[in-house]
């Protein structure tokens, strides 16, 4: 697939079963560590080709191995032999006693040359060098150097001795400057690869700066001939939901709380640019570089319907407010006239005010719990009529002011000004819990400015044209 632009529906095709539950991963991270350590890559002393010891077949090799095989380890070069076990695999050791490598020297070692040999096999048009220097000056040792044909040059260094990320930059940008592309493969052992107590992979200073640095953070285990590459999953802007999914969409950028995917080592092959490639480093990489992409053109999309909402939704608050404007300033002036409320006659309620019957029609059947019903003599007929001071405070300092604060006191002299009917002994608290009840409703804000005293209430949009 080529890097052209793709779009965040095609990266969701990239999903992929291979990037582990963090409950297996811990059991694909030990596979990484597999493996028993022991000798089994030689070097034929005759032409300097490299011999690897295959299982169970230490007797039948070992007169070769004594005459002809000789240690990898640069500057040892000491005789071999075979060892045949039923309890391990069959391996190389040094003939006479000593040698005197390390665990690491000899991961090291094996490493190296498991990538010789592969390189071999897999170019045989190439030169492949051991030890290689990348220039007359000596500034830097390849442990593993391929040359194409066309003079394209890829350093391979296996990494088992612990490195901090200083010097991994500065042997890093030697590289570059001479325009060898350079490959880490970091050692399966604990130097490198750790373990967190929840089973993820644990990452190292040097890892970090290796990814910042846009390269691949890899890890070789030459006894078991496998690489194990780090990745984390991204997340996915999806435009027709507007939220962030956590697809399984493997991205190289980050190793925070990364997993480990194994493969075989020959799954992998040179490429010029990157140094290593393989199919699946290949889709992480498209995936890294595209999820970005896709996350901003998503953004753009969710900003348009964004701005096509809000332009809708003020088209239609223009247009409520356009037809609720006139009628609230009708009714503040119908309520300026003090008309009495309503009239009672014997059979109950016989007449409603102007102001009172106008504000009737403005709610129609939608009150709710915003203006309370009140019936005023029960006993002689349950007719019912709006709570006068309500109707007052709202369409006084409510209707159509939104953002325009006004305190208890305000609304409570509002209502004894236009509705001198209020005359309950508690009247004050009245008026104050009714304006918390429209705050709890949403009609209302209130709000405590620095040292202030008391609450003010602001007039939201829903309350201000409900």
């Amino acid at each position: 697939m080529h890097l052209e632009s793709v779009d965040a529906a095609t990266i969701r095709t990239w999903r992929t079963p291979l990037v582990l539950a963090a409950n297996d991963h811990a059991g694909e991270l030990l596979s990484a560590q597999a493996g028993e350590a022991g000798f089994l890559w030689g070097r034929d002393k005759r032409d300097d080709s490299l011999w690897k010891l295959e299982n169970d077949e230490a007797r039948d090799h070992r007169a070769h191995v004594k005459a002809n095989v000789v240690c990898p380890v640069p500057g040892c070069a000491a005789n071999l032999t075979t060892v045949h076990s039923t309890t391990r695999r069959d391996h190389l050791r040094h003939l006479a006693a000593g040698g005197g490598h390390g665990l690491e020297s000899l991961f090291h070692a094996q490493g190296c040359a498991v990538v010789e040999s592969w390189l071999r096999s897999k170019y045989p048009g190439y030169l492949v060098k051991r030890e290689e220097y990348s220039n007359d000056a000596g500034e830097r040792r390849a442990d593993v150097m391929i040359t194409s044909p066309r003079g394209a040059r890829v350093a391979f260094e296996v990494q088992y001795s612990p490195i901090t990320p200083d010097a991994w930059i500065t042997r890093h940008e030697s590289y570059r400057r001479q325009d060898i592309a350079d490959v880490w493969l970091f050692g399966h052992s604990s130097n490198h690869l750790r373990r967190a107590e929840d089973g993820q992979l644990m990452p190292l200073s040097v890892h970090y700066t290796v990814v910042e640095m846009g390269m691949p953070l890899l890890f070789i285990n030459p006894t078991t001939e496998v690489v194990g590459l780090a990745c984390s999953t991204a997340q996915i802007l999806n435009p027709d939901t507007e939220r962030y999914e956590n697809y399984s969409v493997p991205v190289l950028t980050s190793i925070e709380k990364a997993r480990l995917v194994v493969d075989s080592l020959d799954t992998y092959r040179v490429e010029p640019k990157y140094g290593i490639t393989s199919d699946r480093l290949a889709r992480y990489r498209q995936a890294t570089l595209h999820v970005p992409e896709a996350n901003g053109a998503a953004k753009e999309v969710v900003a348009a319907a964004k701005i096509a909402r809000e332009l809708a939704r003020d088209g239609k608050q223009r247009a409520w407010e356009a037809r609720r404007g006139p009628q609230q300033d009708a009714i503040r002036q119908l309520l300026a006239a003090r008309q009495p409320w309503f009239e009672l006659g014997g059979y109950g309620i016989t007449k409603l005010s102007s102001a009172h019957q106008a504000i009737a029609e403005y709610f129609g059947q939608y009150l709710r719990d915003r203006i309370d019903t009140v019936t005023p003599n029960p006993a002689i007929r349950p007719d019912s009529h709006l709570n006068q001071w309500q109707c007052v405070i709202y369409f006084i300092l409510i209707a159509g002011r939104e953002g325009k604060p006004f305190t208890v006191p305000d609304a409570h002299q509002a209502a004894k000004m236009f509705a001198p009917s209020i005359g309950s002994k508690s009247e004050y608290k009245d008026v104050g819990r009714w304006l918390w009840r429209l705050d709890a409703a949403g009609y209302l804000r209130a709000v405590k400015g620095k040292g202030d005293r008391y609450y003010a209430f602001l007039p939201t949009v829903t309350g201000a044209w409900w």
